[in-house]
């Protein structure tokens, strides 16, 4: 009989020793179930943040993109403007550059002219002197 009550009493505390195995084993499995919901809520989260900042950099890339083609717009009427002015420019020279050659012809046919009259005044003089001489020869 004492070998029944030790074996009612291993049987007792196996019993009592499976409880509270059971119980530490729910314990850590639910412990386990509290960790892996907040690890699966943080990775969530972490996924949704990381899902904003793609779309914000993605936003970002757009608009520099925006940005760029602006820019390029802009450059390009600057230099077609440019390239006016300039072609404007130089037609003005062409034009200042031929109107000083028509200036110039002109000028030195006025001079050719003035030379030609002051041969011509010199040459009248010469005859009015001489006529005079011929005058005051024959008084």
């Amino acid at each position: 009989m004492a070998e029944l009550e030790a074996t009612k009493d291993d049987l007792i505390n196996s019993e009592a020793s499976n409880t509270d195995l059971e119980c530490r084993l729910k314990n850590v499995q639910t412990s386990m179930e509290t960790k892996i919901s907040e690890l699966t809520c943080n990775l969530e989260k972490a996924y949704d943040d990381a899902r904003e900042r793609e779309d914000n950099l993605q936003e970002e890339l757009y608009q520099l993109g925006k940005k760029v083609d602006e820019a390029k717009v802009t450059a390009n009427q600057n230099d077609a403007a440019h390239e006016y002015e300039i072609q404007r420019i130089e037609d003005e020279k062409r034009e200042l550059l031929d109107e000083n050659t028509k200036f110039q012809e002109q000028l030195e046919s006025l001079v050719y002219q003035i030379e030609m009259g002051e041969n011509t005044k010199n040459d009248l003089q010469g005859r009015v002197d001489a006529l005079d001489r011929a005058k005051a020869f024959h008084e």
